[in-house]
């Protein structure tokens, strides 16, 4: 499997990704203006690592689940989907074996997913970190009180006292 070591967004963290919006959510709004896809037309090789990573885990999820646990045991913090989602049920379950095996490594992963997380919330190790992408539009259940990243579009206004904190610069500052 393909695994990334940071990006301008996330500095030295290194990460595991699919391709854009083929493992999202169908009904994600967040399609048209998708940063990952933008970048995977700019970067072909990238878009051919992503789509390597999926077929791995489609047609040999036992070799991706060694691969990925290997692979991610010896950082400090590993990120989950700059690009991509979780896949199905059972990627989900095993991003938990995996994190639950290596409690040295902070996992942590953005989603869309919010109907799965919340199904499988009592599986999740305490260094899996799953934050909801929320998106305007998007209906979100989160009973379990998982932290959410919010989108704010450009020129629309929001009380910064309802938020924890503001990212003063795009995705790529």
């Amino acid at each position: 499997i393909s695994i990334s070591n940071g990006n301008r967004k996330t500095g030295n963290i290194p990460s595991l990704s699919f391709p854009a919006v083929k493992t999202c959510r169908k009904d994600a709004p967040c399609v048209k203006k998708c940063y990952a896809l933008r970048l995977e037309r700019l970067r072909p090789n990238v878009h051919q690592a992503y789509e390597r990573n999926l077929k791995i885990w489609i047609e040999n999820p036992e070799l991706f689940e060694i691969e990925f646990g290997y692979m991610s045991q010896n950082y400090r913090v590993f990120r989950l989907f700059v690009s991509g989602d979780f896949p199905d049920e059972k990627f989900f379950k095993m991003a938990c074996h995996v994190a639950e095996r290596n409690k040295n490594t902070v996992y942590y992963a953005y989603t869309k997913r919010f109907d799965m997380v919340n199904k499988y919330h009592d599986i999740i190790p305490k260094n899996l970190k799953i934050i909801f992408s929320s998106w305007d539009g998007l209906d979100m259940e989160n009973p379990f009180n998982f932290p959410v990243s919010i989108v704010i579009p450009r020129g629309q206004e929001i009380a910064k006292k309802d938020l924890n904190k503001v990212c003063g610069g795009g995705c790529d500052t």
